[in-house]
């Protein structure tokens, strides 16, 4: 979002940006320089499109502490929480089309495997808990161009046994119930 609303100002574009933070870097407990700086400069790119902020607790916080007067939509959180809770027929569900035991623990994931999602990060951060622990498996929902690389991983690191890729899922509240943690 940056590097758009940047462009916007140097090259005095009037493309209509609309930037979602999802969380500003200073909102917290942060102190210091390094936060100064990010929201000085954060205060400069909010003068460039619509702001839309996902918590009215964010929107404060760009108003107040960043200036930013453009902030004022709030959509909140977009998941359906009605929808994506948990569900014990679900869950059972998922686990036994995977042939999954009830004991096994589950980590998941969703995601493209794609340059911007760096899933090498988030299978180098797990492979070591794969190894180390017989009752922890990996599942991972999505399909992109690093697909051959995450696969070449997999095997380098003996993970076969441990990963289970599904490239796509329609609906995926099974996967959400059927897991017992989501990265």
């Amino acid at each position: 979002g940056g590097i758009v609303r940047l462009h916007n100002i140097l090259f005095k574009s009037n493309a209509k940006l609309f930037y979602t933070p999802n969380a500003y870097y200073g909102m917290g407990e942060r102190k210091g320089y390094k936060t100064l700086i990010y929201n000085k400069i954060e205060s400069i790119l909010a003068t460039q499109g619509k702001t839309i902020n996902v918590s009215e607790g964010e929107a404060k916080f760009s108003q107040i502490k960043l200036k930013n007067n453009k902030s004022k939509i709030v959509i909140h959180n977009a998941v359906d929480i009605g929808k994506f809770k948990p569900d014990k027929k679900l869950k059972q569900e998922f686990r036994a089309k995977y042939n999954i035991t009830s004991k096994t623990k589950i980590i998941g994931t969703l995601g493209r495997l794609s340059y911007q999602k760096d899933p090498i990060t988030l299978y180098n951060a797990i492979k070591d808990i794969l190894r180390n622990y017989d009752d922890i498996l990996f599942i991972h929902v999505g399909k992109g161009e690093l697909d051959g690389d995450i696969r070449k991983f997999i095997n380098k690191n003996n993970l076969s046994n441990k990963v289970i890729k599904i490239d796509y899922m329609n609906n995926p509240s099974a996967f959400y119930a059927g897991i017992d943690c989501f990265i």
